[in-house]
């Protein structure tokens, strides 16, 4: 399914979200390496921060789930995926947080059927974000799985979940 494009220029110039395809797996494997990066940094060392995403992974996850990419002047600044009602992922290079680049892949998402996601227990600053943006963090849902590359507790969260 294709995203509407939204258009606008501001001081970083013009700016689209788009569906995502097969050819942006590179671009997307750098923005979700540096986002994690610098999220995680201070649950583990620089490679687990980073993750064990590889080209080939976010190759098949382009070609198989639903993706949109957020582009400043043709250069790819943030991504999410979508696997039927789970936001796999959405992220952000740190230099464009604040810019609209996350709340409109998150709107994209959600218009395209998001209604849960999981975020690391220690990320205050993602769950602000999505708590801004009406979800609510289930409780008792604190669980770390053994394969993550970082293995600390993440809460699951529904949109628009009633405490």
């Amino acid at each position: 399914m294709s995203a509407k494009p939204r258009e606008g220029t501001g001081a970083a110039g013009c700016t689209a979200v788009r569906a995502a395809t097969v050819d942006d797996a590179s671009a997307v494997l750098a923005v979700h390496r540096t986002a994690r990066g610098a999220a995680y940094a201070h649950l583990g060392t620089p490679e687990e921060a980073a993750g064990k995403a590889t080209l080939e992974n976010f190759r098949i996850q382009l070609e198989t789930a639903q993706a949109w990419v957020f582009e400043r002047d043709g250069d790819v600044i943030g991504f999410a995926v979508l696997e039927g009602e789970l936001l796999r992922e959405l992220y952000v290079l740190p230099d464009a947080r604040g810019t609209g680049a996350g709340k409109a892949l998150l709107e994209v998402a959600v218009a395209h059927g998001a209604r849960l996601l999981w975020v690391y227990e220690d990320n205050p600053a993602a769950r602000a974000f999505y708590e801004r943006h009406g979800w609510v963090a289930e409780p008792g849902s604190a669980y770390a799985d053994p394969q993550w590359a970082i293995v600390e507790p993440a809460v699951r969260y529904r949109l628009g979940l009633q405490a």
